[in-house]
Parts: C-alpha cells; structure tokens; sequence
C-alpha cells in the first residue's frame, strides 16, 4: 500500500508525521509552506492588534509553548521524516504525484482547502483521504482553532474528529468523533497540548485500523448527524470573541468542563476498531 502525507509547515504536523512513521512506510509527505499574501496594515489593524494583545497573550503563549513542545519532540526523533516543500498543498506536482505514483492513502492535517481536482484523481484511483480535525463535526468545524472557540461561545464539547476529506471545511463523511478527556484545571497551553495528543492517538488508531488490519471504515455523512452544526471563519476571529475567550476561560472553564453534559441531540461517534 502506497501512503503520503499533507502537512503544513509547523512542528506539531511534523511531529504527528513522525510518529505515524515509526508505524509505517510512507511514500512522500507533502509539506506545504501556506504562503498568504500580505494585506496593506493601515493604522486602524494596527489599533486593532494593539486593543486585543492583552487578551490574545495568552493563547498565544500556549499555542507558541506547544509548537515548541512538538519541535523538540521532532528534533530530538530517530530516523525523521523526510518532506518535499511545496509552496501551497494545491501545487501541480501534488496532481502529479498521485496521477503517477497512485498512492492508495492520502493522511491529511492541518493544509488549506484541497482543492476539487485532487480530490477527484484520487477517487479516480480508489484512493482513501484522511483528514484530522482538532474539534467535533459536525458540531464545531472551521478556524483559527476550535478549542478557543469552543472557550468564546462557553461550550464544552471539545474533541477531535477523523473523516474522509472532501471538498469543504471539515464536512467529510465521518469515521470517529471523539471527546478529549480533560478535567477543568487546565492551563491553555495543558488543554491545548491535551487536543491535539488525543488527536494524534485517535488519528493513528483509524489509520493503523485500515492499513494494517485492512478493515473497511464506516463513514457517516454530516447531514445525517444533524442539519445545525456551525462552521466558524478565522475572519471571525475578532477583538470581542478573543476577549470573550479569555473572560470564559477565567470564570467559566472549570465550571463548564466539570459539569457538562452532552445533549441527547449530539450523537458522538468513538473508534472502536482494534489496531493490528
């Protein structure tokens, strides 16, 4: 079975990489730059940022203190991956990669939007796509990071979903959707670092389930789950909700986390399959 690899360019996808590596052969791992071009910064971004840096500190803090975590973790790895930079995950040698080498999985984390193109030269070769999303679908999709999300609208339903990738935001046909186990002490960066161990576990679960057992994985369209998910915009993003996040993290996490309990309209979905 041929295996590749979508990455973006941190440490925290270099790491998960990493880790499946020392559990399988892979092919190629893509490993894409994410290069944006920069806006013109007028005066009024710049009071912006200046207004919500007190608030935003500290998410930044924790997310820099795990990107180094997931560095050291890499650097000080035995046998590291290899990767091939691209500029953008959409680049014509990826087309090219899977038109010639006809990989039979695609491990997707943390790129942009695959585009429509990809996506069909692998289904035209039966090629599975994977792809890990640190929050629960279809409940909770979209950027910049779902946990502060979940922190600025006070809801608790934190986790991490593996789906077959398709072409919109985190609206794949689901395998497993599960919640991290946390409990309500948390610093940002110990809840932050919990997420993405947990979806580091259950990802490799699901791919060393299909790989090495070779078992069919059941998946489950979105719309039969439920019709009000909410798909969040990193344009949304903005000085009210960062401040919110932070306020609810303060004075409501431990409570929140502690005492929830899920809906019995949300319906959770936790990989069962055995690995090899």
């Amino acid at each position: 079975m041929i295996i590749t690899a979508f990455i973006n360019n941190c440490p925290i996808q270099l790491a998960l990489v990493n880790r499946i590596r020392q559990k399988l052969i892979l092919d190629k791992v893509f490993c894409a730059k994410n290069i944006i071009k920069d806006k013109k910064r007028t005066l009024l971004y710049f009071s912006k940022r200046l207004i919500r840096f007190p608030f935003e500190l500290s998410f930044r803090m924790a997310w820099n203190e795990l990107k180094k975590t997931y560095l050291q973790e890499y650097t000080k790895a035995k046998n590291k991956i290899t990767v091939t930079m691209v500029s953008n995950i959409n680049d014509r040698v990826i087309l090219e990669y899977i038109k010639n080498s006809k990989p039979s999985l695609i491990i997707v984390s943390a790129t942009t939007l695959i585009q429509k193109e990809i996506i069909d030269e692998a289904k035209k070769i039966d090629c599975l796509i994977l792809n890990l999303h640190t929050g629960i679908s279809p409940y909770v999709k979209g950027g910049p990071n779902c946990t502060n999300w979940c922190l600025a609208t006070n809801n608790y339903l934190i986790g991490n979903t593996v789906m077959r990738l398709d072409e919109g935001i985190d609206s794949g046909n689901i395998i497993a959707t599960e919640q991290t186990t946390l409990q309500g002490n948390e610093t940002l960066f110990a809840l932050h670092h919990k997420v993405m161990e947990h979806g580091f576990e259950l990802y490799l679960k699901v791919i060393l389930c299909y790989v090495l057992e070779q078992r069919e994985l059941k998946a489950i369209p979105q719309d039969r789950i439920t019709e009000h998910g909410q798909v969040f915009y990193t344009k949304e993003w903005t000085i009210s909700k960062v401040i919110r996040a932070y306020y609810n993290y303060i004075f409501f996490y431990q409570k929140g986390i502690q005492t929830f309990v899920l809906k019995d309209s949300i319906q959770l979905f936790p990989f069962i399959c055995k690995e090899g």
